[in-house]
């Protein structure tokens, strides 16, 4: 119990010093966004997780943290129920209960059974903003979905990991015109850009450093973190703490996104299950930008 005391804290710890919230910050959010004079009987996280989300799982676990101790407090007065369901991208047929998707229950029964209480629904997913994408794939579901939801709970809130600067022209932007869509970190974007390097070369990592120079995504820091890091295979955890001693010993700020962004982009190849590398031309490449 005291071993896990200490692993709780320590993730509470780093995700405070990665994202700049802590429980109570997440908590007041939370309240903030229910409506006035509301009350529910039962709440329901729905979690994003795998892919893109991964460089937010340490966000995920304070919000299902913040989300349990909340309720369980009002429990005193009155009683309320908190699930957790976790999904990948898109609600399909399954929600499963377990991070690793084993077990399951069907969408159609969880929207049942959340139809037959007063239901606070959750959402926690990046909707595609994390790789910049704009997809009718992923939209045309999520909307068909969220229309079944909205008719079944009393209210559906969903809690976006990146700032609202990242959702234009993505389908982020684009599911938020269906749902009540909300940045869960307000922190600001230190996107200090590297100017158009142009260059001739057909080299391969030539090519994909220039083409996230043009969008505007691989600024400095990025840049440093990339390099200084000395990391050949590493995990999301990796760069968690990288990102924590870098910005501790340089004194620099950096966004909190610079996690996503190299694990979305290009530059990082997945080489397993949340393990990845930088190869050795692009880590030379780098080293002559800087």
């Amino acid at each position: 119990m005291e071993e896990q005391k200490k692993i709780y804290k320590s993730k509470a710890t780093l995700c405070e010093n990665y994202f700049g919230v802590n429980k109570i910050d997440i908590k007041s959010k939370i309240n903030a966004l229910i409506k006035k004079n509301e009350s529910f009987d039962n709440v329901v996280l729905l979690t994003d997780n795998k892919g893109s989300m991964l460089s937010f799982e340490l966000l995920s676990d304070m919000l299902d943290t913040a989300l349990s101790e909340s309720f369980n407090e009002q429990n005193a007065k009155k009683p309320i129920s908190y699930e957790q369901y976790f999904f990948y991208n898109v609600p399909q047929k399954y929600f499963y209960k377990d991070k690793i998707h084993i077990k399951h229950t069907k969408t159609y029964e969880l929207l049942e059974r959340i139809e037959c209480k007063k239901s606070l629904i959750l959402i926690y997913s990046d909707a595609g903003a994390a790789r910049g994408g704009n997809s009718d794939g992923r939209f045309k579901p999520t909307l068909r979905f969220l229309l079944h939801l909205k008719k079944a709970a009393h209210q559906v809130v969903w809690l976006n990991p990146l700032p609202k600067e990242r959702w234009n022209k993505t389908t982020a932007k684009r599911i938020s015109r269906f749902v009540d869509m909300f940045s869960l970190v307000g922190q600001k974007i230190g996107n200090t850009e590297i100017g158009n390097r142009e260059s001739n070369s057909i080299n391969q990592t030539e090519r994909m450093i220039t083409y996230f120079a043009k969008k505007g995504r691989f600024y400095e820091g990025f840049l440093k973190l990339f390099i200084q890091s000395n990391l050949i295979n590493f995990k999301t955890k990796d760069l968690y703490d990288f990102y924590v001693l870098y910005r501790e010993q340089y004194k620099e700020e950096l966004s909190y996104l610079v996690i996503s962004d190299l694990i979305m982009s290009s530059l990082c190849q997945p080489i397993g299950t949340d393990l990845f590398k930088i190869d050795n031309d692009t880590r030379e490449y780098l080293h002559t930008l800087i």
